[in-house]
C-alpha cells in the first residue's frame, strides 16, 4: 500500500512537463512568417472558407502582422525566444486589444488603422462566441463589416451585400500593407498601382466596379 502511495506521488503532472522541441519549433515556424502576401494565393484560400473562417484567419493573421509591425519598432532585433517573451499572453503585449491600443497610443500606428483592426477584431470575438450561423448576409455582421469601408478605410462599400466578403478581403489585405509598412499614405498611393499589377481577375473586377460604383 505504502509502495503505491509512494510510486503515485513521485509521478509528476503533465501540466509539469517541458515543452517539447517539435512543439516549440511548430510554434516559432507559425509566428515567424510574415511576408508580403501572395494575393492569389490568399484569396483562393480565404474565397473556399465560409466567412466565419475568412473572418477569424484574416483577424489572426493581421494580428500577427501587428506583433510584427511593434517588433520592428523596438530598439533591439529580438531573438525568437524574446519575442515569445514580449508577446506571452499575461504580458502587457498579451492580446489584440492591448497591442492595438499600444500601437496606436506611441504612434506605431495611425488612429484610422486602429479603428479598422478593432472593428475586425469584433467580428472575430463575435465569430468565437456567436454558436449558430454567422456570416456576412447576416444584417448584424454586414452593418458592422460595412464600417470597415470608405470614408474611415480604402475600399468604398458595396451596395450588394454578396460582396462584402470580397471588400472585407481586400481592406484587409489593405491592412496588412499598412501594417508591414508601416505607412498608411504610402500604402494607399502604391496599392492602386499594385492591385491592377497583381489582383486575381475575378477580385480585381469586383474591386474595379465597386470603386465606379463609389464615383
Amino acid at each position: 500500500m505504502m509502495g503505491g502511495q509512494s510510486a503515485k506521488a513521485n509521478k509528476r503532472s503533465s501540466v509539469f512537463q517541458e515543452t517539447a522541441n517539435s512543439i516549440k519549433r511548430l510554434r516559432q515556424y507559425s509566428s515567424g512568417r510574415i511576408t508580403p502576401l501572395d494575393m492569389n494565393a490568399l484569396n483562393a484560400e480565404l474565397d473556399a472558407e465560409d466567412d466565419r473562417v475568412c473572418i477569424i484567419l484574416m483577424a489572426n493573421f493581421l494580428d500577427d502582422t501587428l506583433k510584427y509591425r511593434l517588433s520592428k519598432c523596438l530598439s533591439f532585433s529580438p531573438t525568437a525566444t524574446e519575442y515569445d517573451r514580449i508577446f506571452r499572453f499575461e504580458g502587457p503585449l498579451g492580446t489584440f486589444s492591448r497591442r492595438m491600443e499600444i500601437a496606436c497610443l506611441f504612434g506605431f500606428i495611425d488612429d484610422s488603422t486602429y479603428q479598422e483592426l478593432d472593428i475586425i477584431r469584433e467580428l472575430r470575438n463575435a465569430c468565437d462566441h456567436y454558436s449558430r450561423e454567422f456570416g456576412f448576409s447576416d444584417p448584424h455582421v454586414a452593418n458592422v463589416t460595412r464600417r470597415l469601408f470608405r470614408p474611415l478605410g480604402f475600399i468604398p462599400s458595396p451596395t450588394d451585400t454578396k460582396l462584402l466578403k470580397a471588400s472585407f478581403l481586400g481592406e484587409s489585405v489593405f491592412l496588412f500593407n499598412v501594417l508591414y509598412h508601416g505607412r498608411r499614405d504610402e500604402v494607399v498611393e502604391d496599392e492602386f498601382r499594385k492591385f491592377n499589377e497583381k489582383a486575381p481577375p475575378k477580385f480585381r473586377n469586383i474591386m474595379q466596379k465597386l470603386f465606379s460604383e463609389a464615383t
